[in-house]
């Protein structure tokens, strides 16, 4: 018989060998997924996305969820249960401050509350809430903002915003829109639909997650950052590709930050004011420029060399926000030593680097005299 035809015939079992082991794998996944981390086997979203919950304030914490190693309490912010009689100062952010690469309990709201335990000991020490949720940005969930201090009642929030989401997301979302085409006519009414039953459940794939990350361990870094040149190249073609952020956005940075400040003024509780550190410092190094190319990869309308740029105008506006409203202010860009010892890359912090943002939160608040708490802030 000739091979082809030998290979045509032997190719039924090969495929049904082939499909009987990807079930395979994918049904160890998710007994993996069972034994180690609770999750029913028959639960198709197992990601991070499955401890959030969006609403029309803005997206919040999910009570009591959990994945890997993040952990949410009965209120859905990170970290352990409130205790009522305690003092609470919050920390109010996006991912750096919600913490992705530390170990468990190595973020640094949970280091910072360790030091001034160590500062302050007692019953009466401060407790440190952790409000930040990945993505945020100074504009972004500001109802969810307001109902989160409601629910907590701290005496200070420090406040450390991501730059690039609070300055970079407004002016991609505007050329999106710019993009987004236009009707001269108004669409035609369409008939009444014809209800279709109850929708198939979606199947989503445990196993390509992992199989997915395994690769981009895997991959080596020349590749992986010739992979992010060709989705920045692919994002920027139709659109403007600024050397720098406008003025503009300068502007509206600013007044949103206010707007924070504001909100948390109103509802008694004291803002700190904390610069934002990154890797690079103020300089591009030879070996960390993959590292830059893979923060753009998330902001493709502005240049690498305009992310130093951004950071060191962004921190002026909050430096001199905090002088012209008598806010405290931590300058934790310039505490912050750059490099890969404190960033797993662009902007999130090792278990080093959480430690470093934490000291340099305890020494700010103890030379404010508050790394114990005044009478006032006891509930």
């Amino acid at each position: 018989m000739p091979p082809r035809n030998a290979l045509l015939r032997r190719l039924p079992r090969i495929l049904s060998t082939a499909l009987v082991a990807l079930a395979t794998a994918e049904l160890a996944a998710r007994v993996d997924d069972w034994l180690t981390e609770g999750v029913p086997l028959t639960e198709n979203q197992y990601s991070i996305d499955r401890i959030f919950q969006f609403s029309p304030d803005g997206v919040t914490g999910r009570p009591g969820a959990r994945y890997l190693k993040w952990r949410l309490n009965s209120q859905g912010f990170r970290g352990p249960e409130i205790d009522p009689t305690r003092p609470r100062i919050a920390t109010w952010g996006a991912s750096e401050t919600f913490g992705l690469y530390e170990s468990p309990d190595q973020e640094y709201p949970r280091q910072l509350e360790r030091l001034l335990a160590a500062r302050c000991p007692g019953p009466d020490s401060w407790q440190v809430v952790n409000l930040a949720l990945p993505g945020s940005s100074l504009s972004g969930g500001l109802k969810a903002f307001d109902q989160a201090l409601a629910a907590v009642r701290p005496a200070l929030i420090l406040i450390y915003p991501s730059l690039a989401n609070s300055a970079l997301n407004p002016l991609m979302r505007e050329q999106a829109e710019a993009r987004r085409p236009r009707s001269a006519a108004a669409p035609a009414a369409s008939p009444p639909a014809t209800p279709a039953g109850p929708p198939w459940p979606k199947f989503e794939s445990r196993l390509a997650g992992r199989l997915s990350e395994i690769a981009k361990n895997a991959a080596p870094e020349w590749l992986l950052t010739a992979v992010r040149q060709v989705f920045i190249w692919r994002a920027t073609r139709q659109g403007p590709v600024y050397d720098r952020i406008p003025d503009a956005a300068l502007t509206r940075f600013r007044a949103e930050l206010a707007e924070v400040v504001d909100r948390a003024e109103r509802a008694g509780v004291r803002p700190v004011l904390v610069t934002h550190a990154n890797r690079f410092g103020h300089q591009i190094r030879p070996e960390d420029r993959p590292q830059l190319i893979a923060w753009r990869r998330f902001y493709p309308l502005l240049r690498e060399e305009g992310f130093l740029d951004m950071e060191k105008r962004l921190n002026d506006v909050i430096r001199h926000l905090a002088a012209d409203r008598g806010l405290i202010l931590i300058d934790a860009a310039r505490m912050i030593p750059p490099g890969g010892r404190s960033f797993v890359e662009f902007v999130h912090f090792t278990d080093e680097g959480a430690r470093q943002m934490a000291q340099a939160l305890a020494d700010g608040l103890a030379a404010q005299g508050l790394a114990c708490p005044p009478p006032a802030a006891r509930p």
